[in-house]
């Protein structure tokens, strides 16, 4: 969710605690029960939406993020012992291909990381014959970078399959917020006015509880309308009723 989002939910939640706490209540006026578990259903769908991105958006990263790292490791090693044959061998084409520091492997770009893999292992491949005499660990070495460069490869490739899969989530998560917001502003709020004169407080908790605070400022903002066309900025502590509160002109009777 975003942090505007955030905000909302927490609304939706403190809206549910009261409609909950007033079961009774809210049975005896037609629709109002339907309606409240209507939101009740959506809050728990965002919630279920919500931890769905997070985790391919985490999976991608995480998976990515070590494949890289371990083939830079690699690549750094097989290409230090290139560079060490290579100015042995007064091949400076071969030490300038394979001179480079861990820093810049972990600045460089994907496309830039795989090529410079793909660049070390054709010179490793070249050179193995003369650098296993003394070093007999190469061909092992070379055989984990390749292995490596493929999973490096293949994490690219999930991580845009998941990013299909996020953007599908995104578009959902968006979809079941106004869905809430439509839920309220349609059918609780012009339902709930048919309680205020049985039942003050209730209605005044509904209107305190609908009030979308900015958790991150510790401002409280409440909307006209939840689509937030008419936002107004409340200090956190205040205590809203009803009556501070320009309601929607057009609710139904």
């Amino acid at each position: 969710m975003t942090k505007r989002e955030t905000n909302k939910y927490t609304m939706y939640k403190s809206l549910m605690t009261v409609l909950n706490g007033k079961k009774e209540k809210i049975e005896v006026v037609e629709g109002l029960k339907t309606a409240s578990e209507e939101l009740s259903e959506i809050i728990a769908k965002i919630s279920e939406t919500d931890n769905m991105y997070k985790n391919l958006t985490k999976g991608a990263r995480d998976d990515k993020m070590s494949s890289k790292e371990a083939l830079s490791a690699s690549i750094l090693k097989t290409a230090n012992v290139l560079y060490v044959h290579a100015k042995k061998t007064d091949n400076f084409p071969l030490k300038e291909k394979s001179d480079f520091t861990r820093s810049e492997l972990k600045r460089i770009r994907e496309n830039e990381l795989l090529q410079k893999a793909k660049i070390v292992v054709e010179n490793a491949e070249q050179n193995a014959g003369e650098i296993t005499s003394i070093h007999k660990d190469f061909n092992d070495e070379l055989k984990n970078l390749k292995e490596l460069l493929t999973a490096f490869e293949e994490s690219i490739g999930k991580q845009s399959s998941k990013s299909t899969e996020k953007q599908a989530s995104r578009e959902a998560l968006t979809e079941e917020f106004k869905t809430a917001d439509d839920i309220i502003k349609e059918q609780l709020d012009p339902l709930i006015e048919l309680i205020r004169e049985k039942d003050i407080d209730l209605y005044n908790q509904y209107f305190a509880a609908r009030t979308i605070k900015d958790l991150g400022v510790r401002k409280a903002v409440k909307e006209e309308e939840i689509n937030e066309e008419h936002e107004e900025e409340a200090g956190g502590d205040q205590n809203i009723k009803p009556a501070d509160v320009e309601k929607e002109e057009n609710l139904k009777n």
